[in-house]
């Protein structure tokens, strides 16, 4: 559901940014086996969603951040806001996040 939202999201955005370069991610390596596989694969609900992701969005573009490293999840495991507040990770995303080149983190999937 969160790729979905994703997807939508950046479905939106590109109507106003069309030649932007886009990288997707999830911290899932079930739902980026999911989207870049046949959407027939899967039961109803998951087909229908991954449908819509890959409708929105080319499988191409999506990536695997993993968990340890996903600034999403340092909330869900009890990371305190003074930590957090001073956190660089939660507010600038991974180091390699900021790289140009984003060749040597698709390798990591």
């Amino acid at each position: 559901m969160a790729a979905l939202l994703s997807a939508r999201l950046i479905a939106s955005i590109r109507e106003h940014f069309a030649n932007a370069k886009v990288y997707m991610w999830t911290d899932s390596k079930i739902v980026l086996h999911w989207i870049k596989n046949n959407p027939r694969r899967w039961k109803t609900f998951v087909q229908n969603r991954v449908a819509e992701i890959q409708e929105k969005t080319s499988p191409e573009v999506w990536n695997h951040c993993p968990g340890c490293e996903n600034p999403a999840d340092k909330i869900t495991r009890g990371l305190r806001v003074r930590t957090l507040v001073n956190d660089r990770v939660w507010w600038h995303g991974p180091p390699w996040l900021i790289q140009q080149d984003t060749s040597c983190v698709i390798l990591r999937q």
